[in-house]
């Protein structure tokens, strides 16, 4: 709490982005607990389609949002294969429910030596909106799901460790 670190609760977000004359600067993963479950090398998944209630808060408060990519992130460590509907997935889900943690089996301890590149693309601006609507969210939506889009392929071939992996967006 002294270190200005908060909940990344809906509260907590707006906590911090509700502060009177600003320079909050609030982090926050979209994806939450359930995208680890899909790291593995040579993927990159981002489950950002559901994810909507960050575009929500961003436009309550009149908060940019900026897109970031993490290069390399997906191929730090390798864990045991768990595709949607495998048996390892469903408990996996399961017990993610339960305890509020991603529960994987990694295939080595020790990690990758891989370089990992986080990448920031330009704020986009947002205005603020005190009840937006659907529309207002889906608009925002789409805009931030195409900047980091490119974001992603713009630098690519620059950063990924292996550039012709498409980017998902779940």
């Amino acid at each position: 709490m002294l270190a200005g670190i908060c909940s990344a609760s809906r509260k907590g977000m707006e906590f911090l982005l509700g502060k009177e004359g600003g320079g909050q600067v609030a982090i926050l993963i979209p994806g939450g607990t359930s995208e680890p479950l899909d790291c593995h090398p040579n993927t990159n998944i981002v489950h950002l389609k559901k994810r909507k209630g960050f575009v929500k808060l961003a436009l309550k408060n009149g908060s940019p949002l900026v897109p970031v990519f993490v290069f390399g992130e997906t191929d730090i460590f390798d864990q045991v294969k768990n595709p949607e509907g495998s048996f390892l997935r469903t408990c996996q889900n399961k017990l993610l429910k339960i305890i509020g943690l991603p529960p994987f089996i990694l295939t080595r301890v020790f990690p990758n030596p891989v370089p990992v590149t986080t990448v920031v693309g330009a704020p986009i601006s947002v205005e603020k909106i005190d009840e937006p609507t659907r529309e207002d969210i889906d608009s925002l939506h789409a805009k931030y799901v195409d900047a980091l889009s490119e974001l992603y392929y713009s630098n690519r071939d620059k950063y990924a460790p292996n550039p012709n992996v498409d980017l998902k967006i779940v």
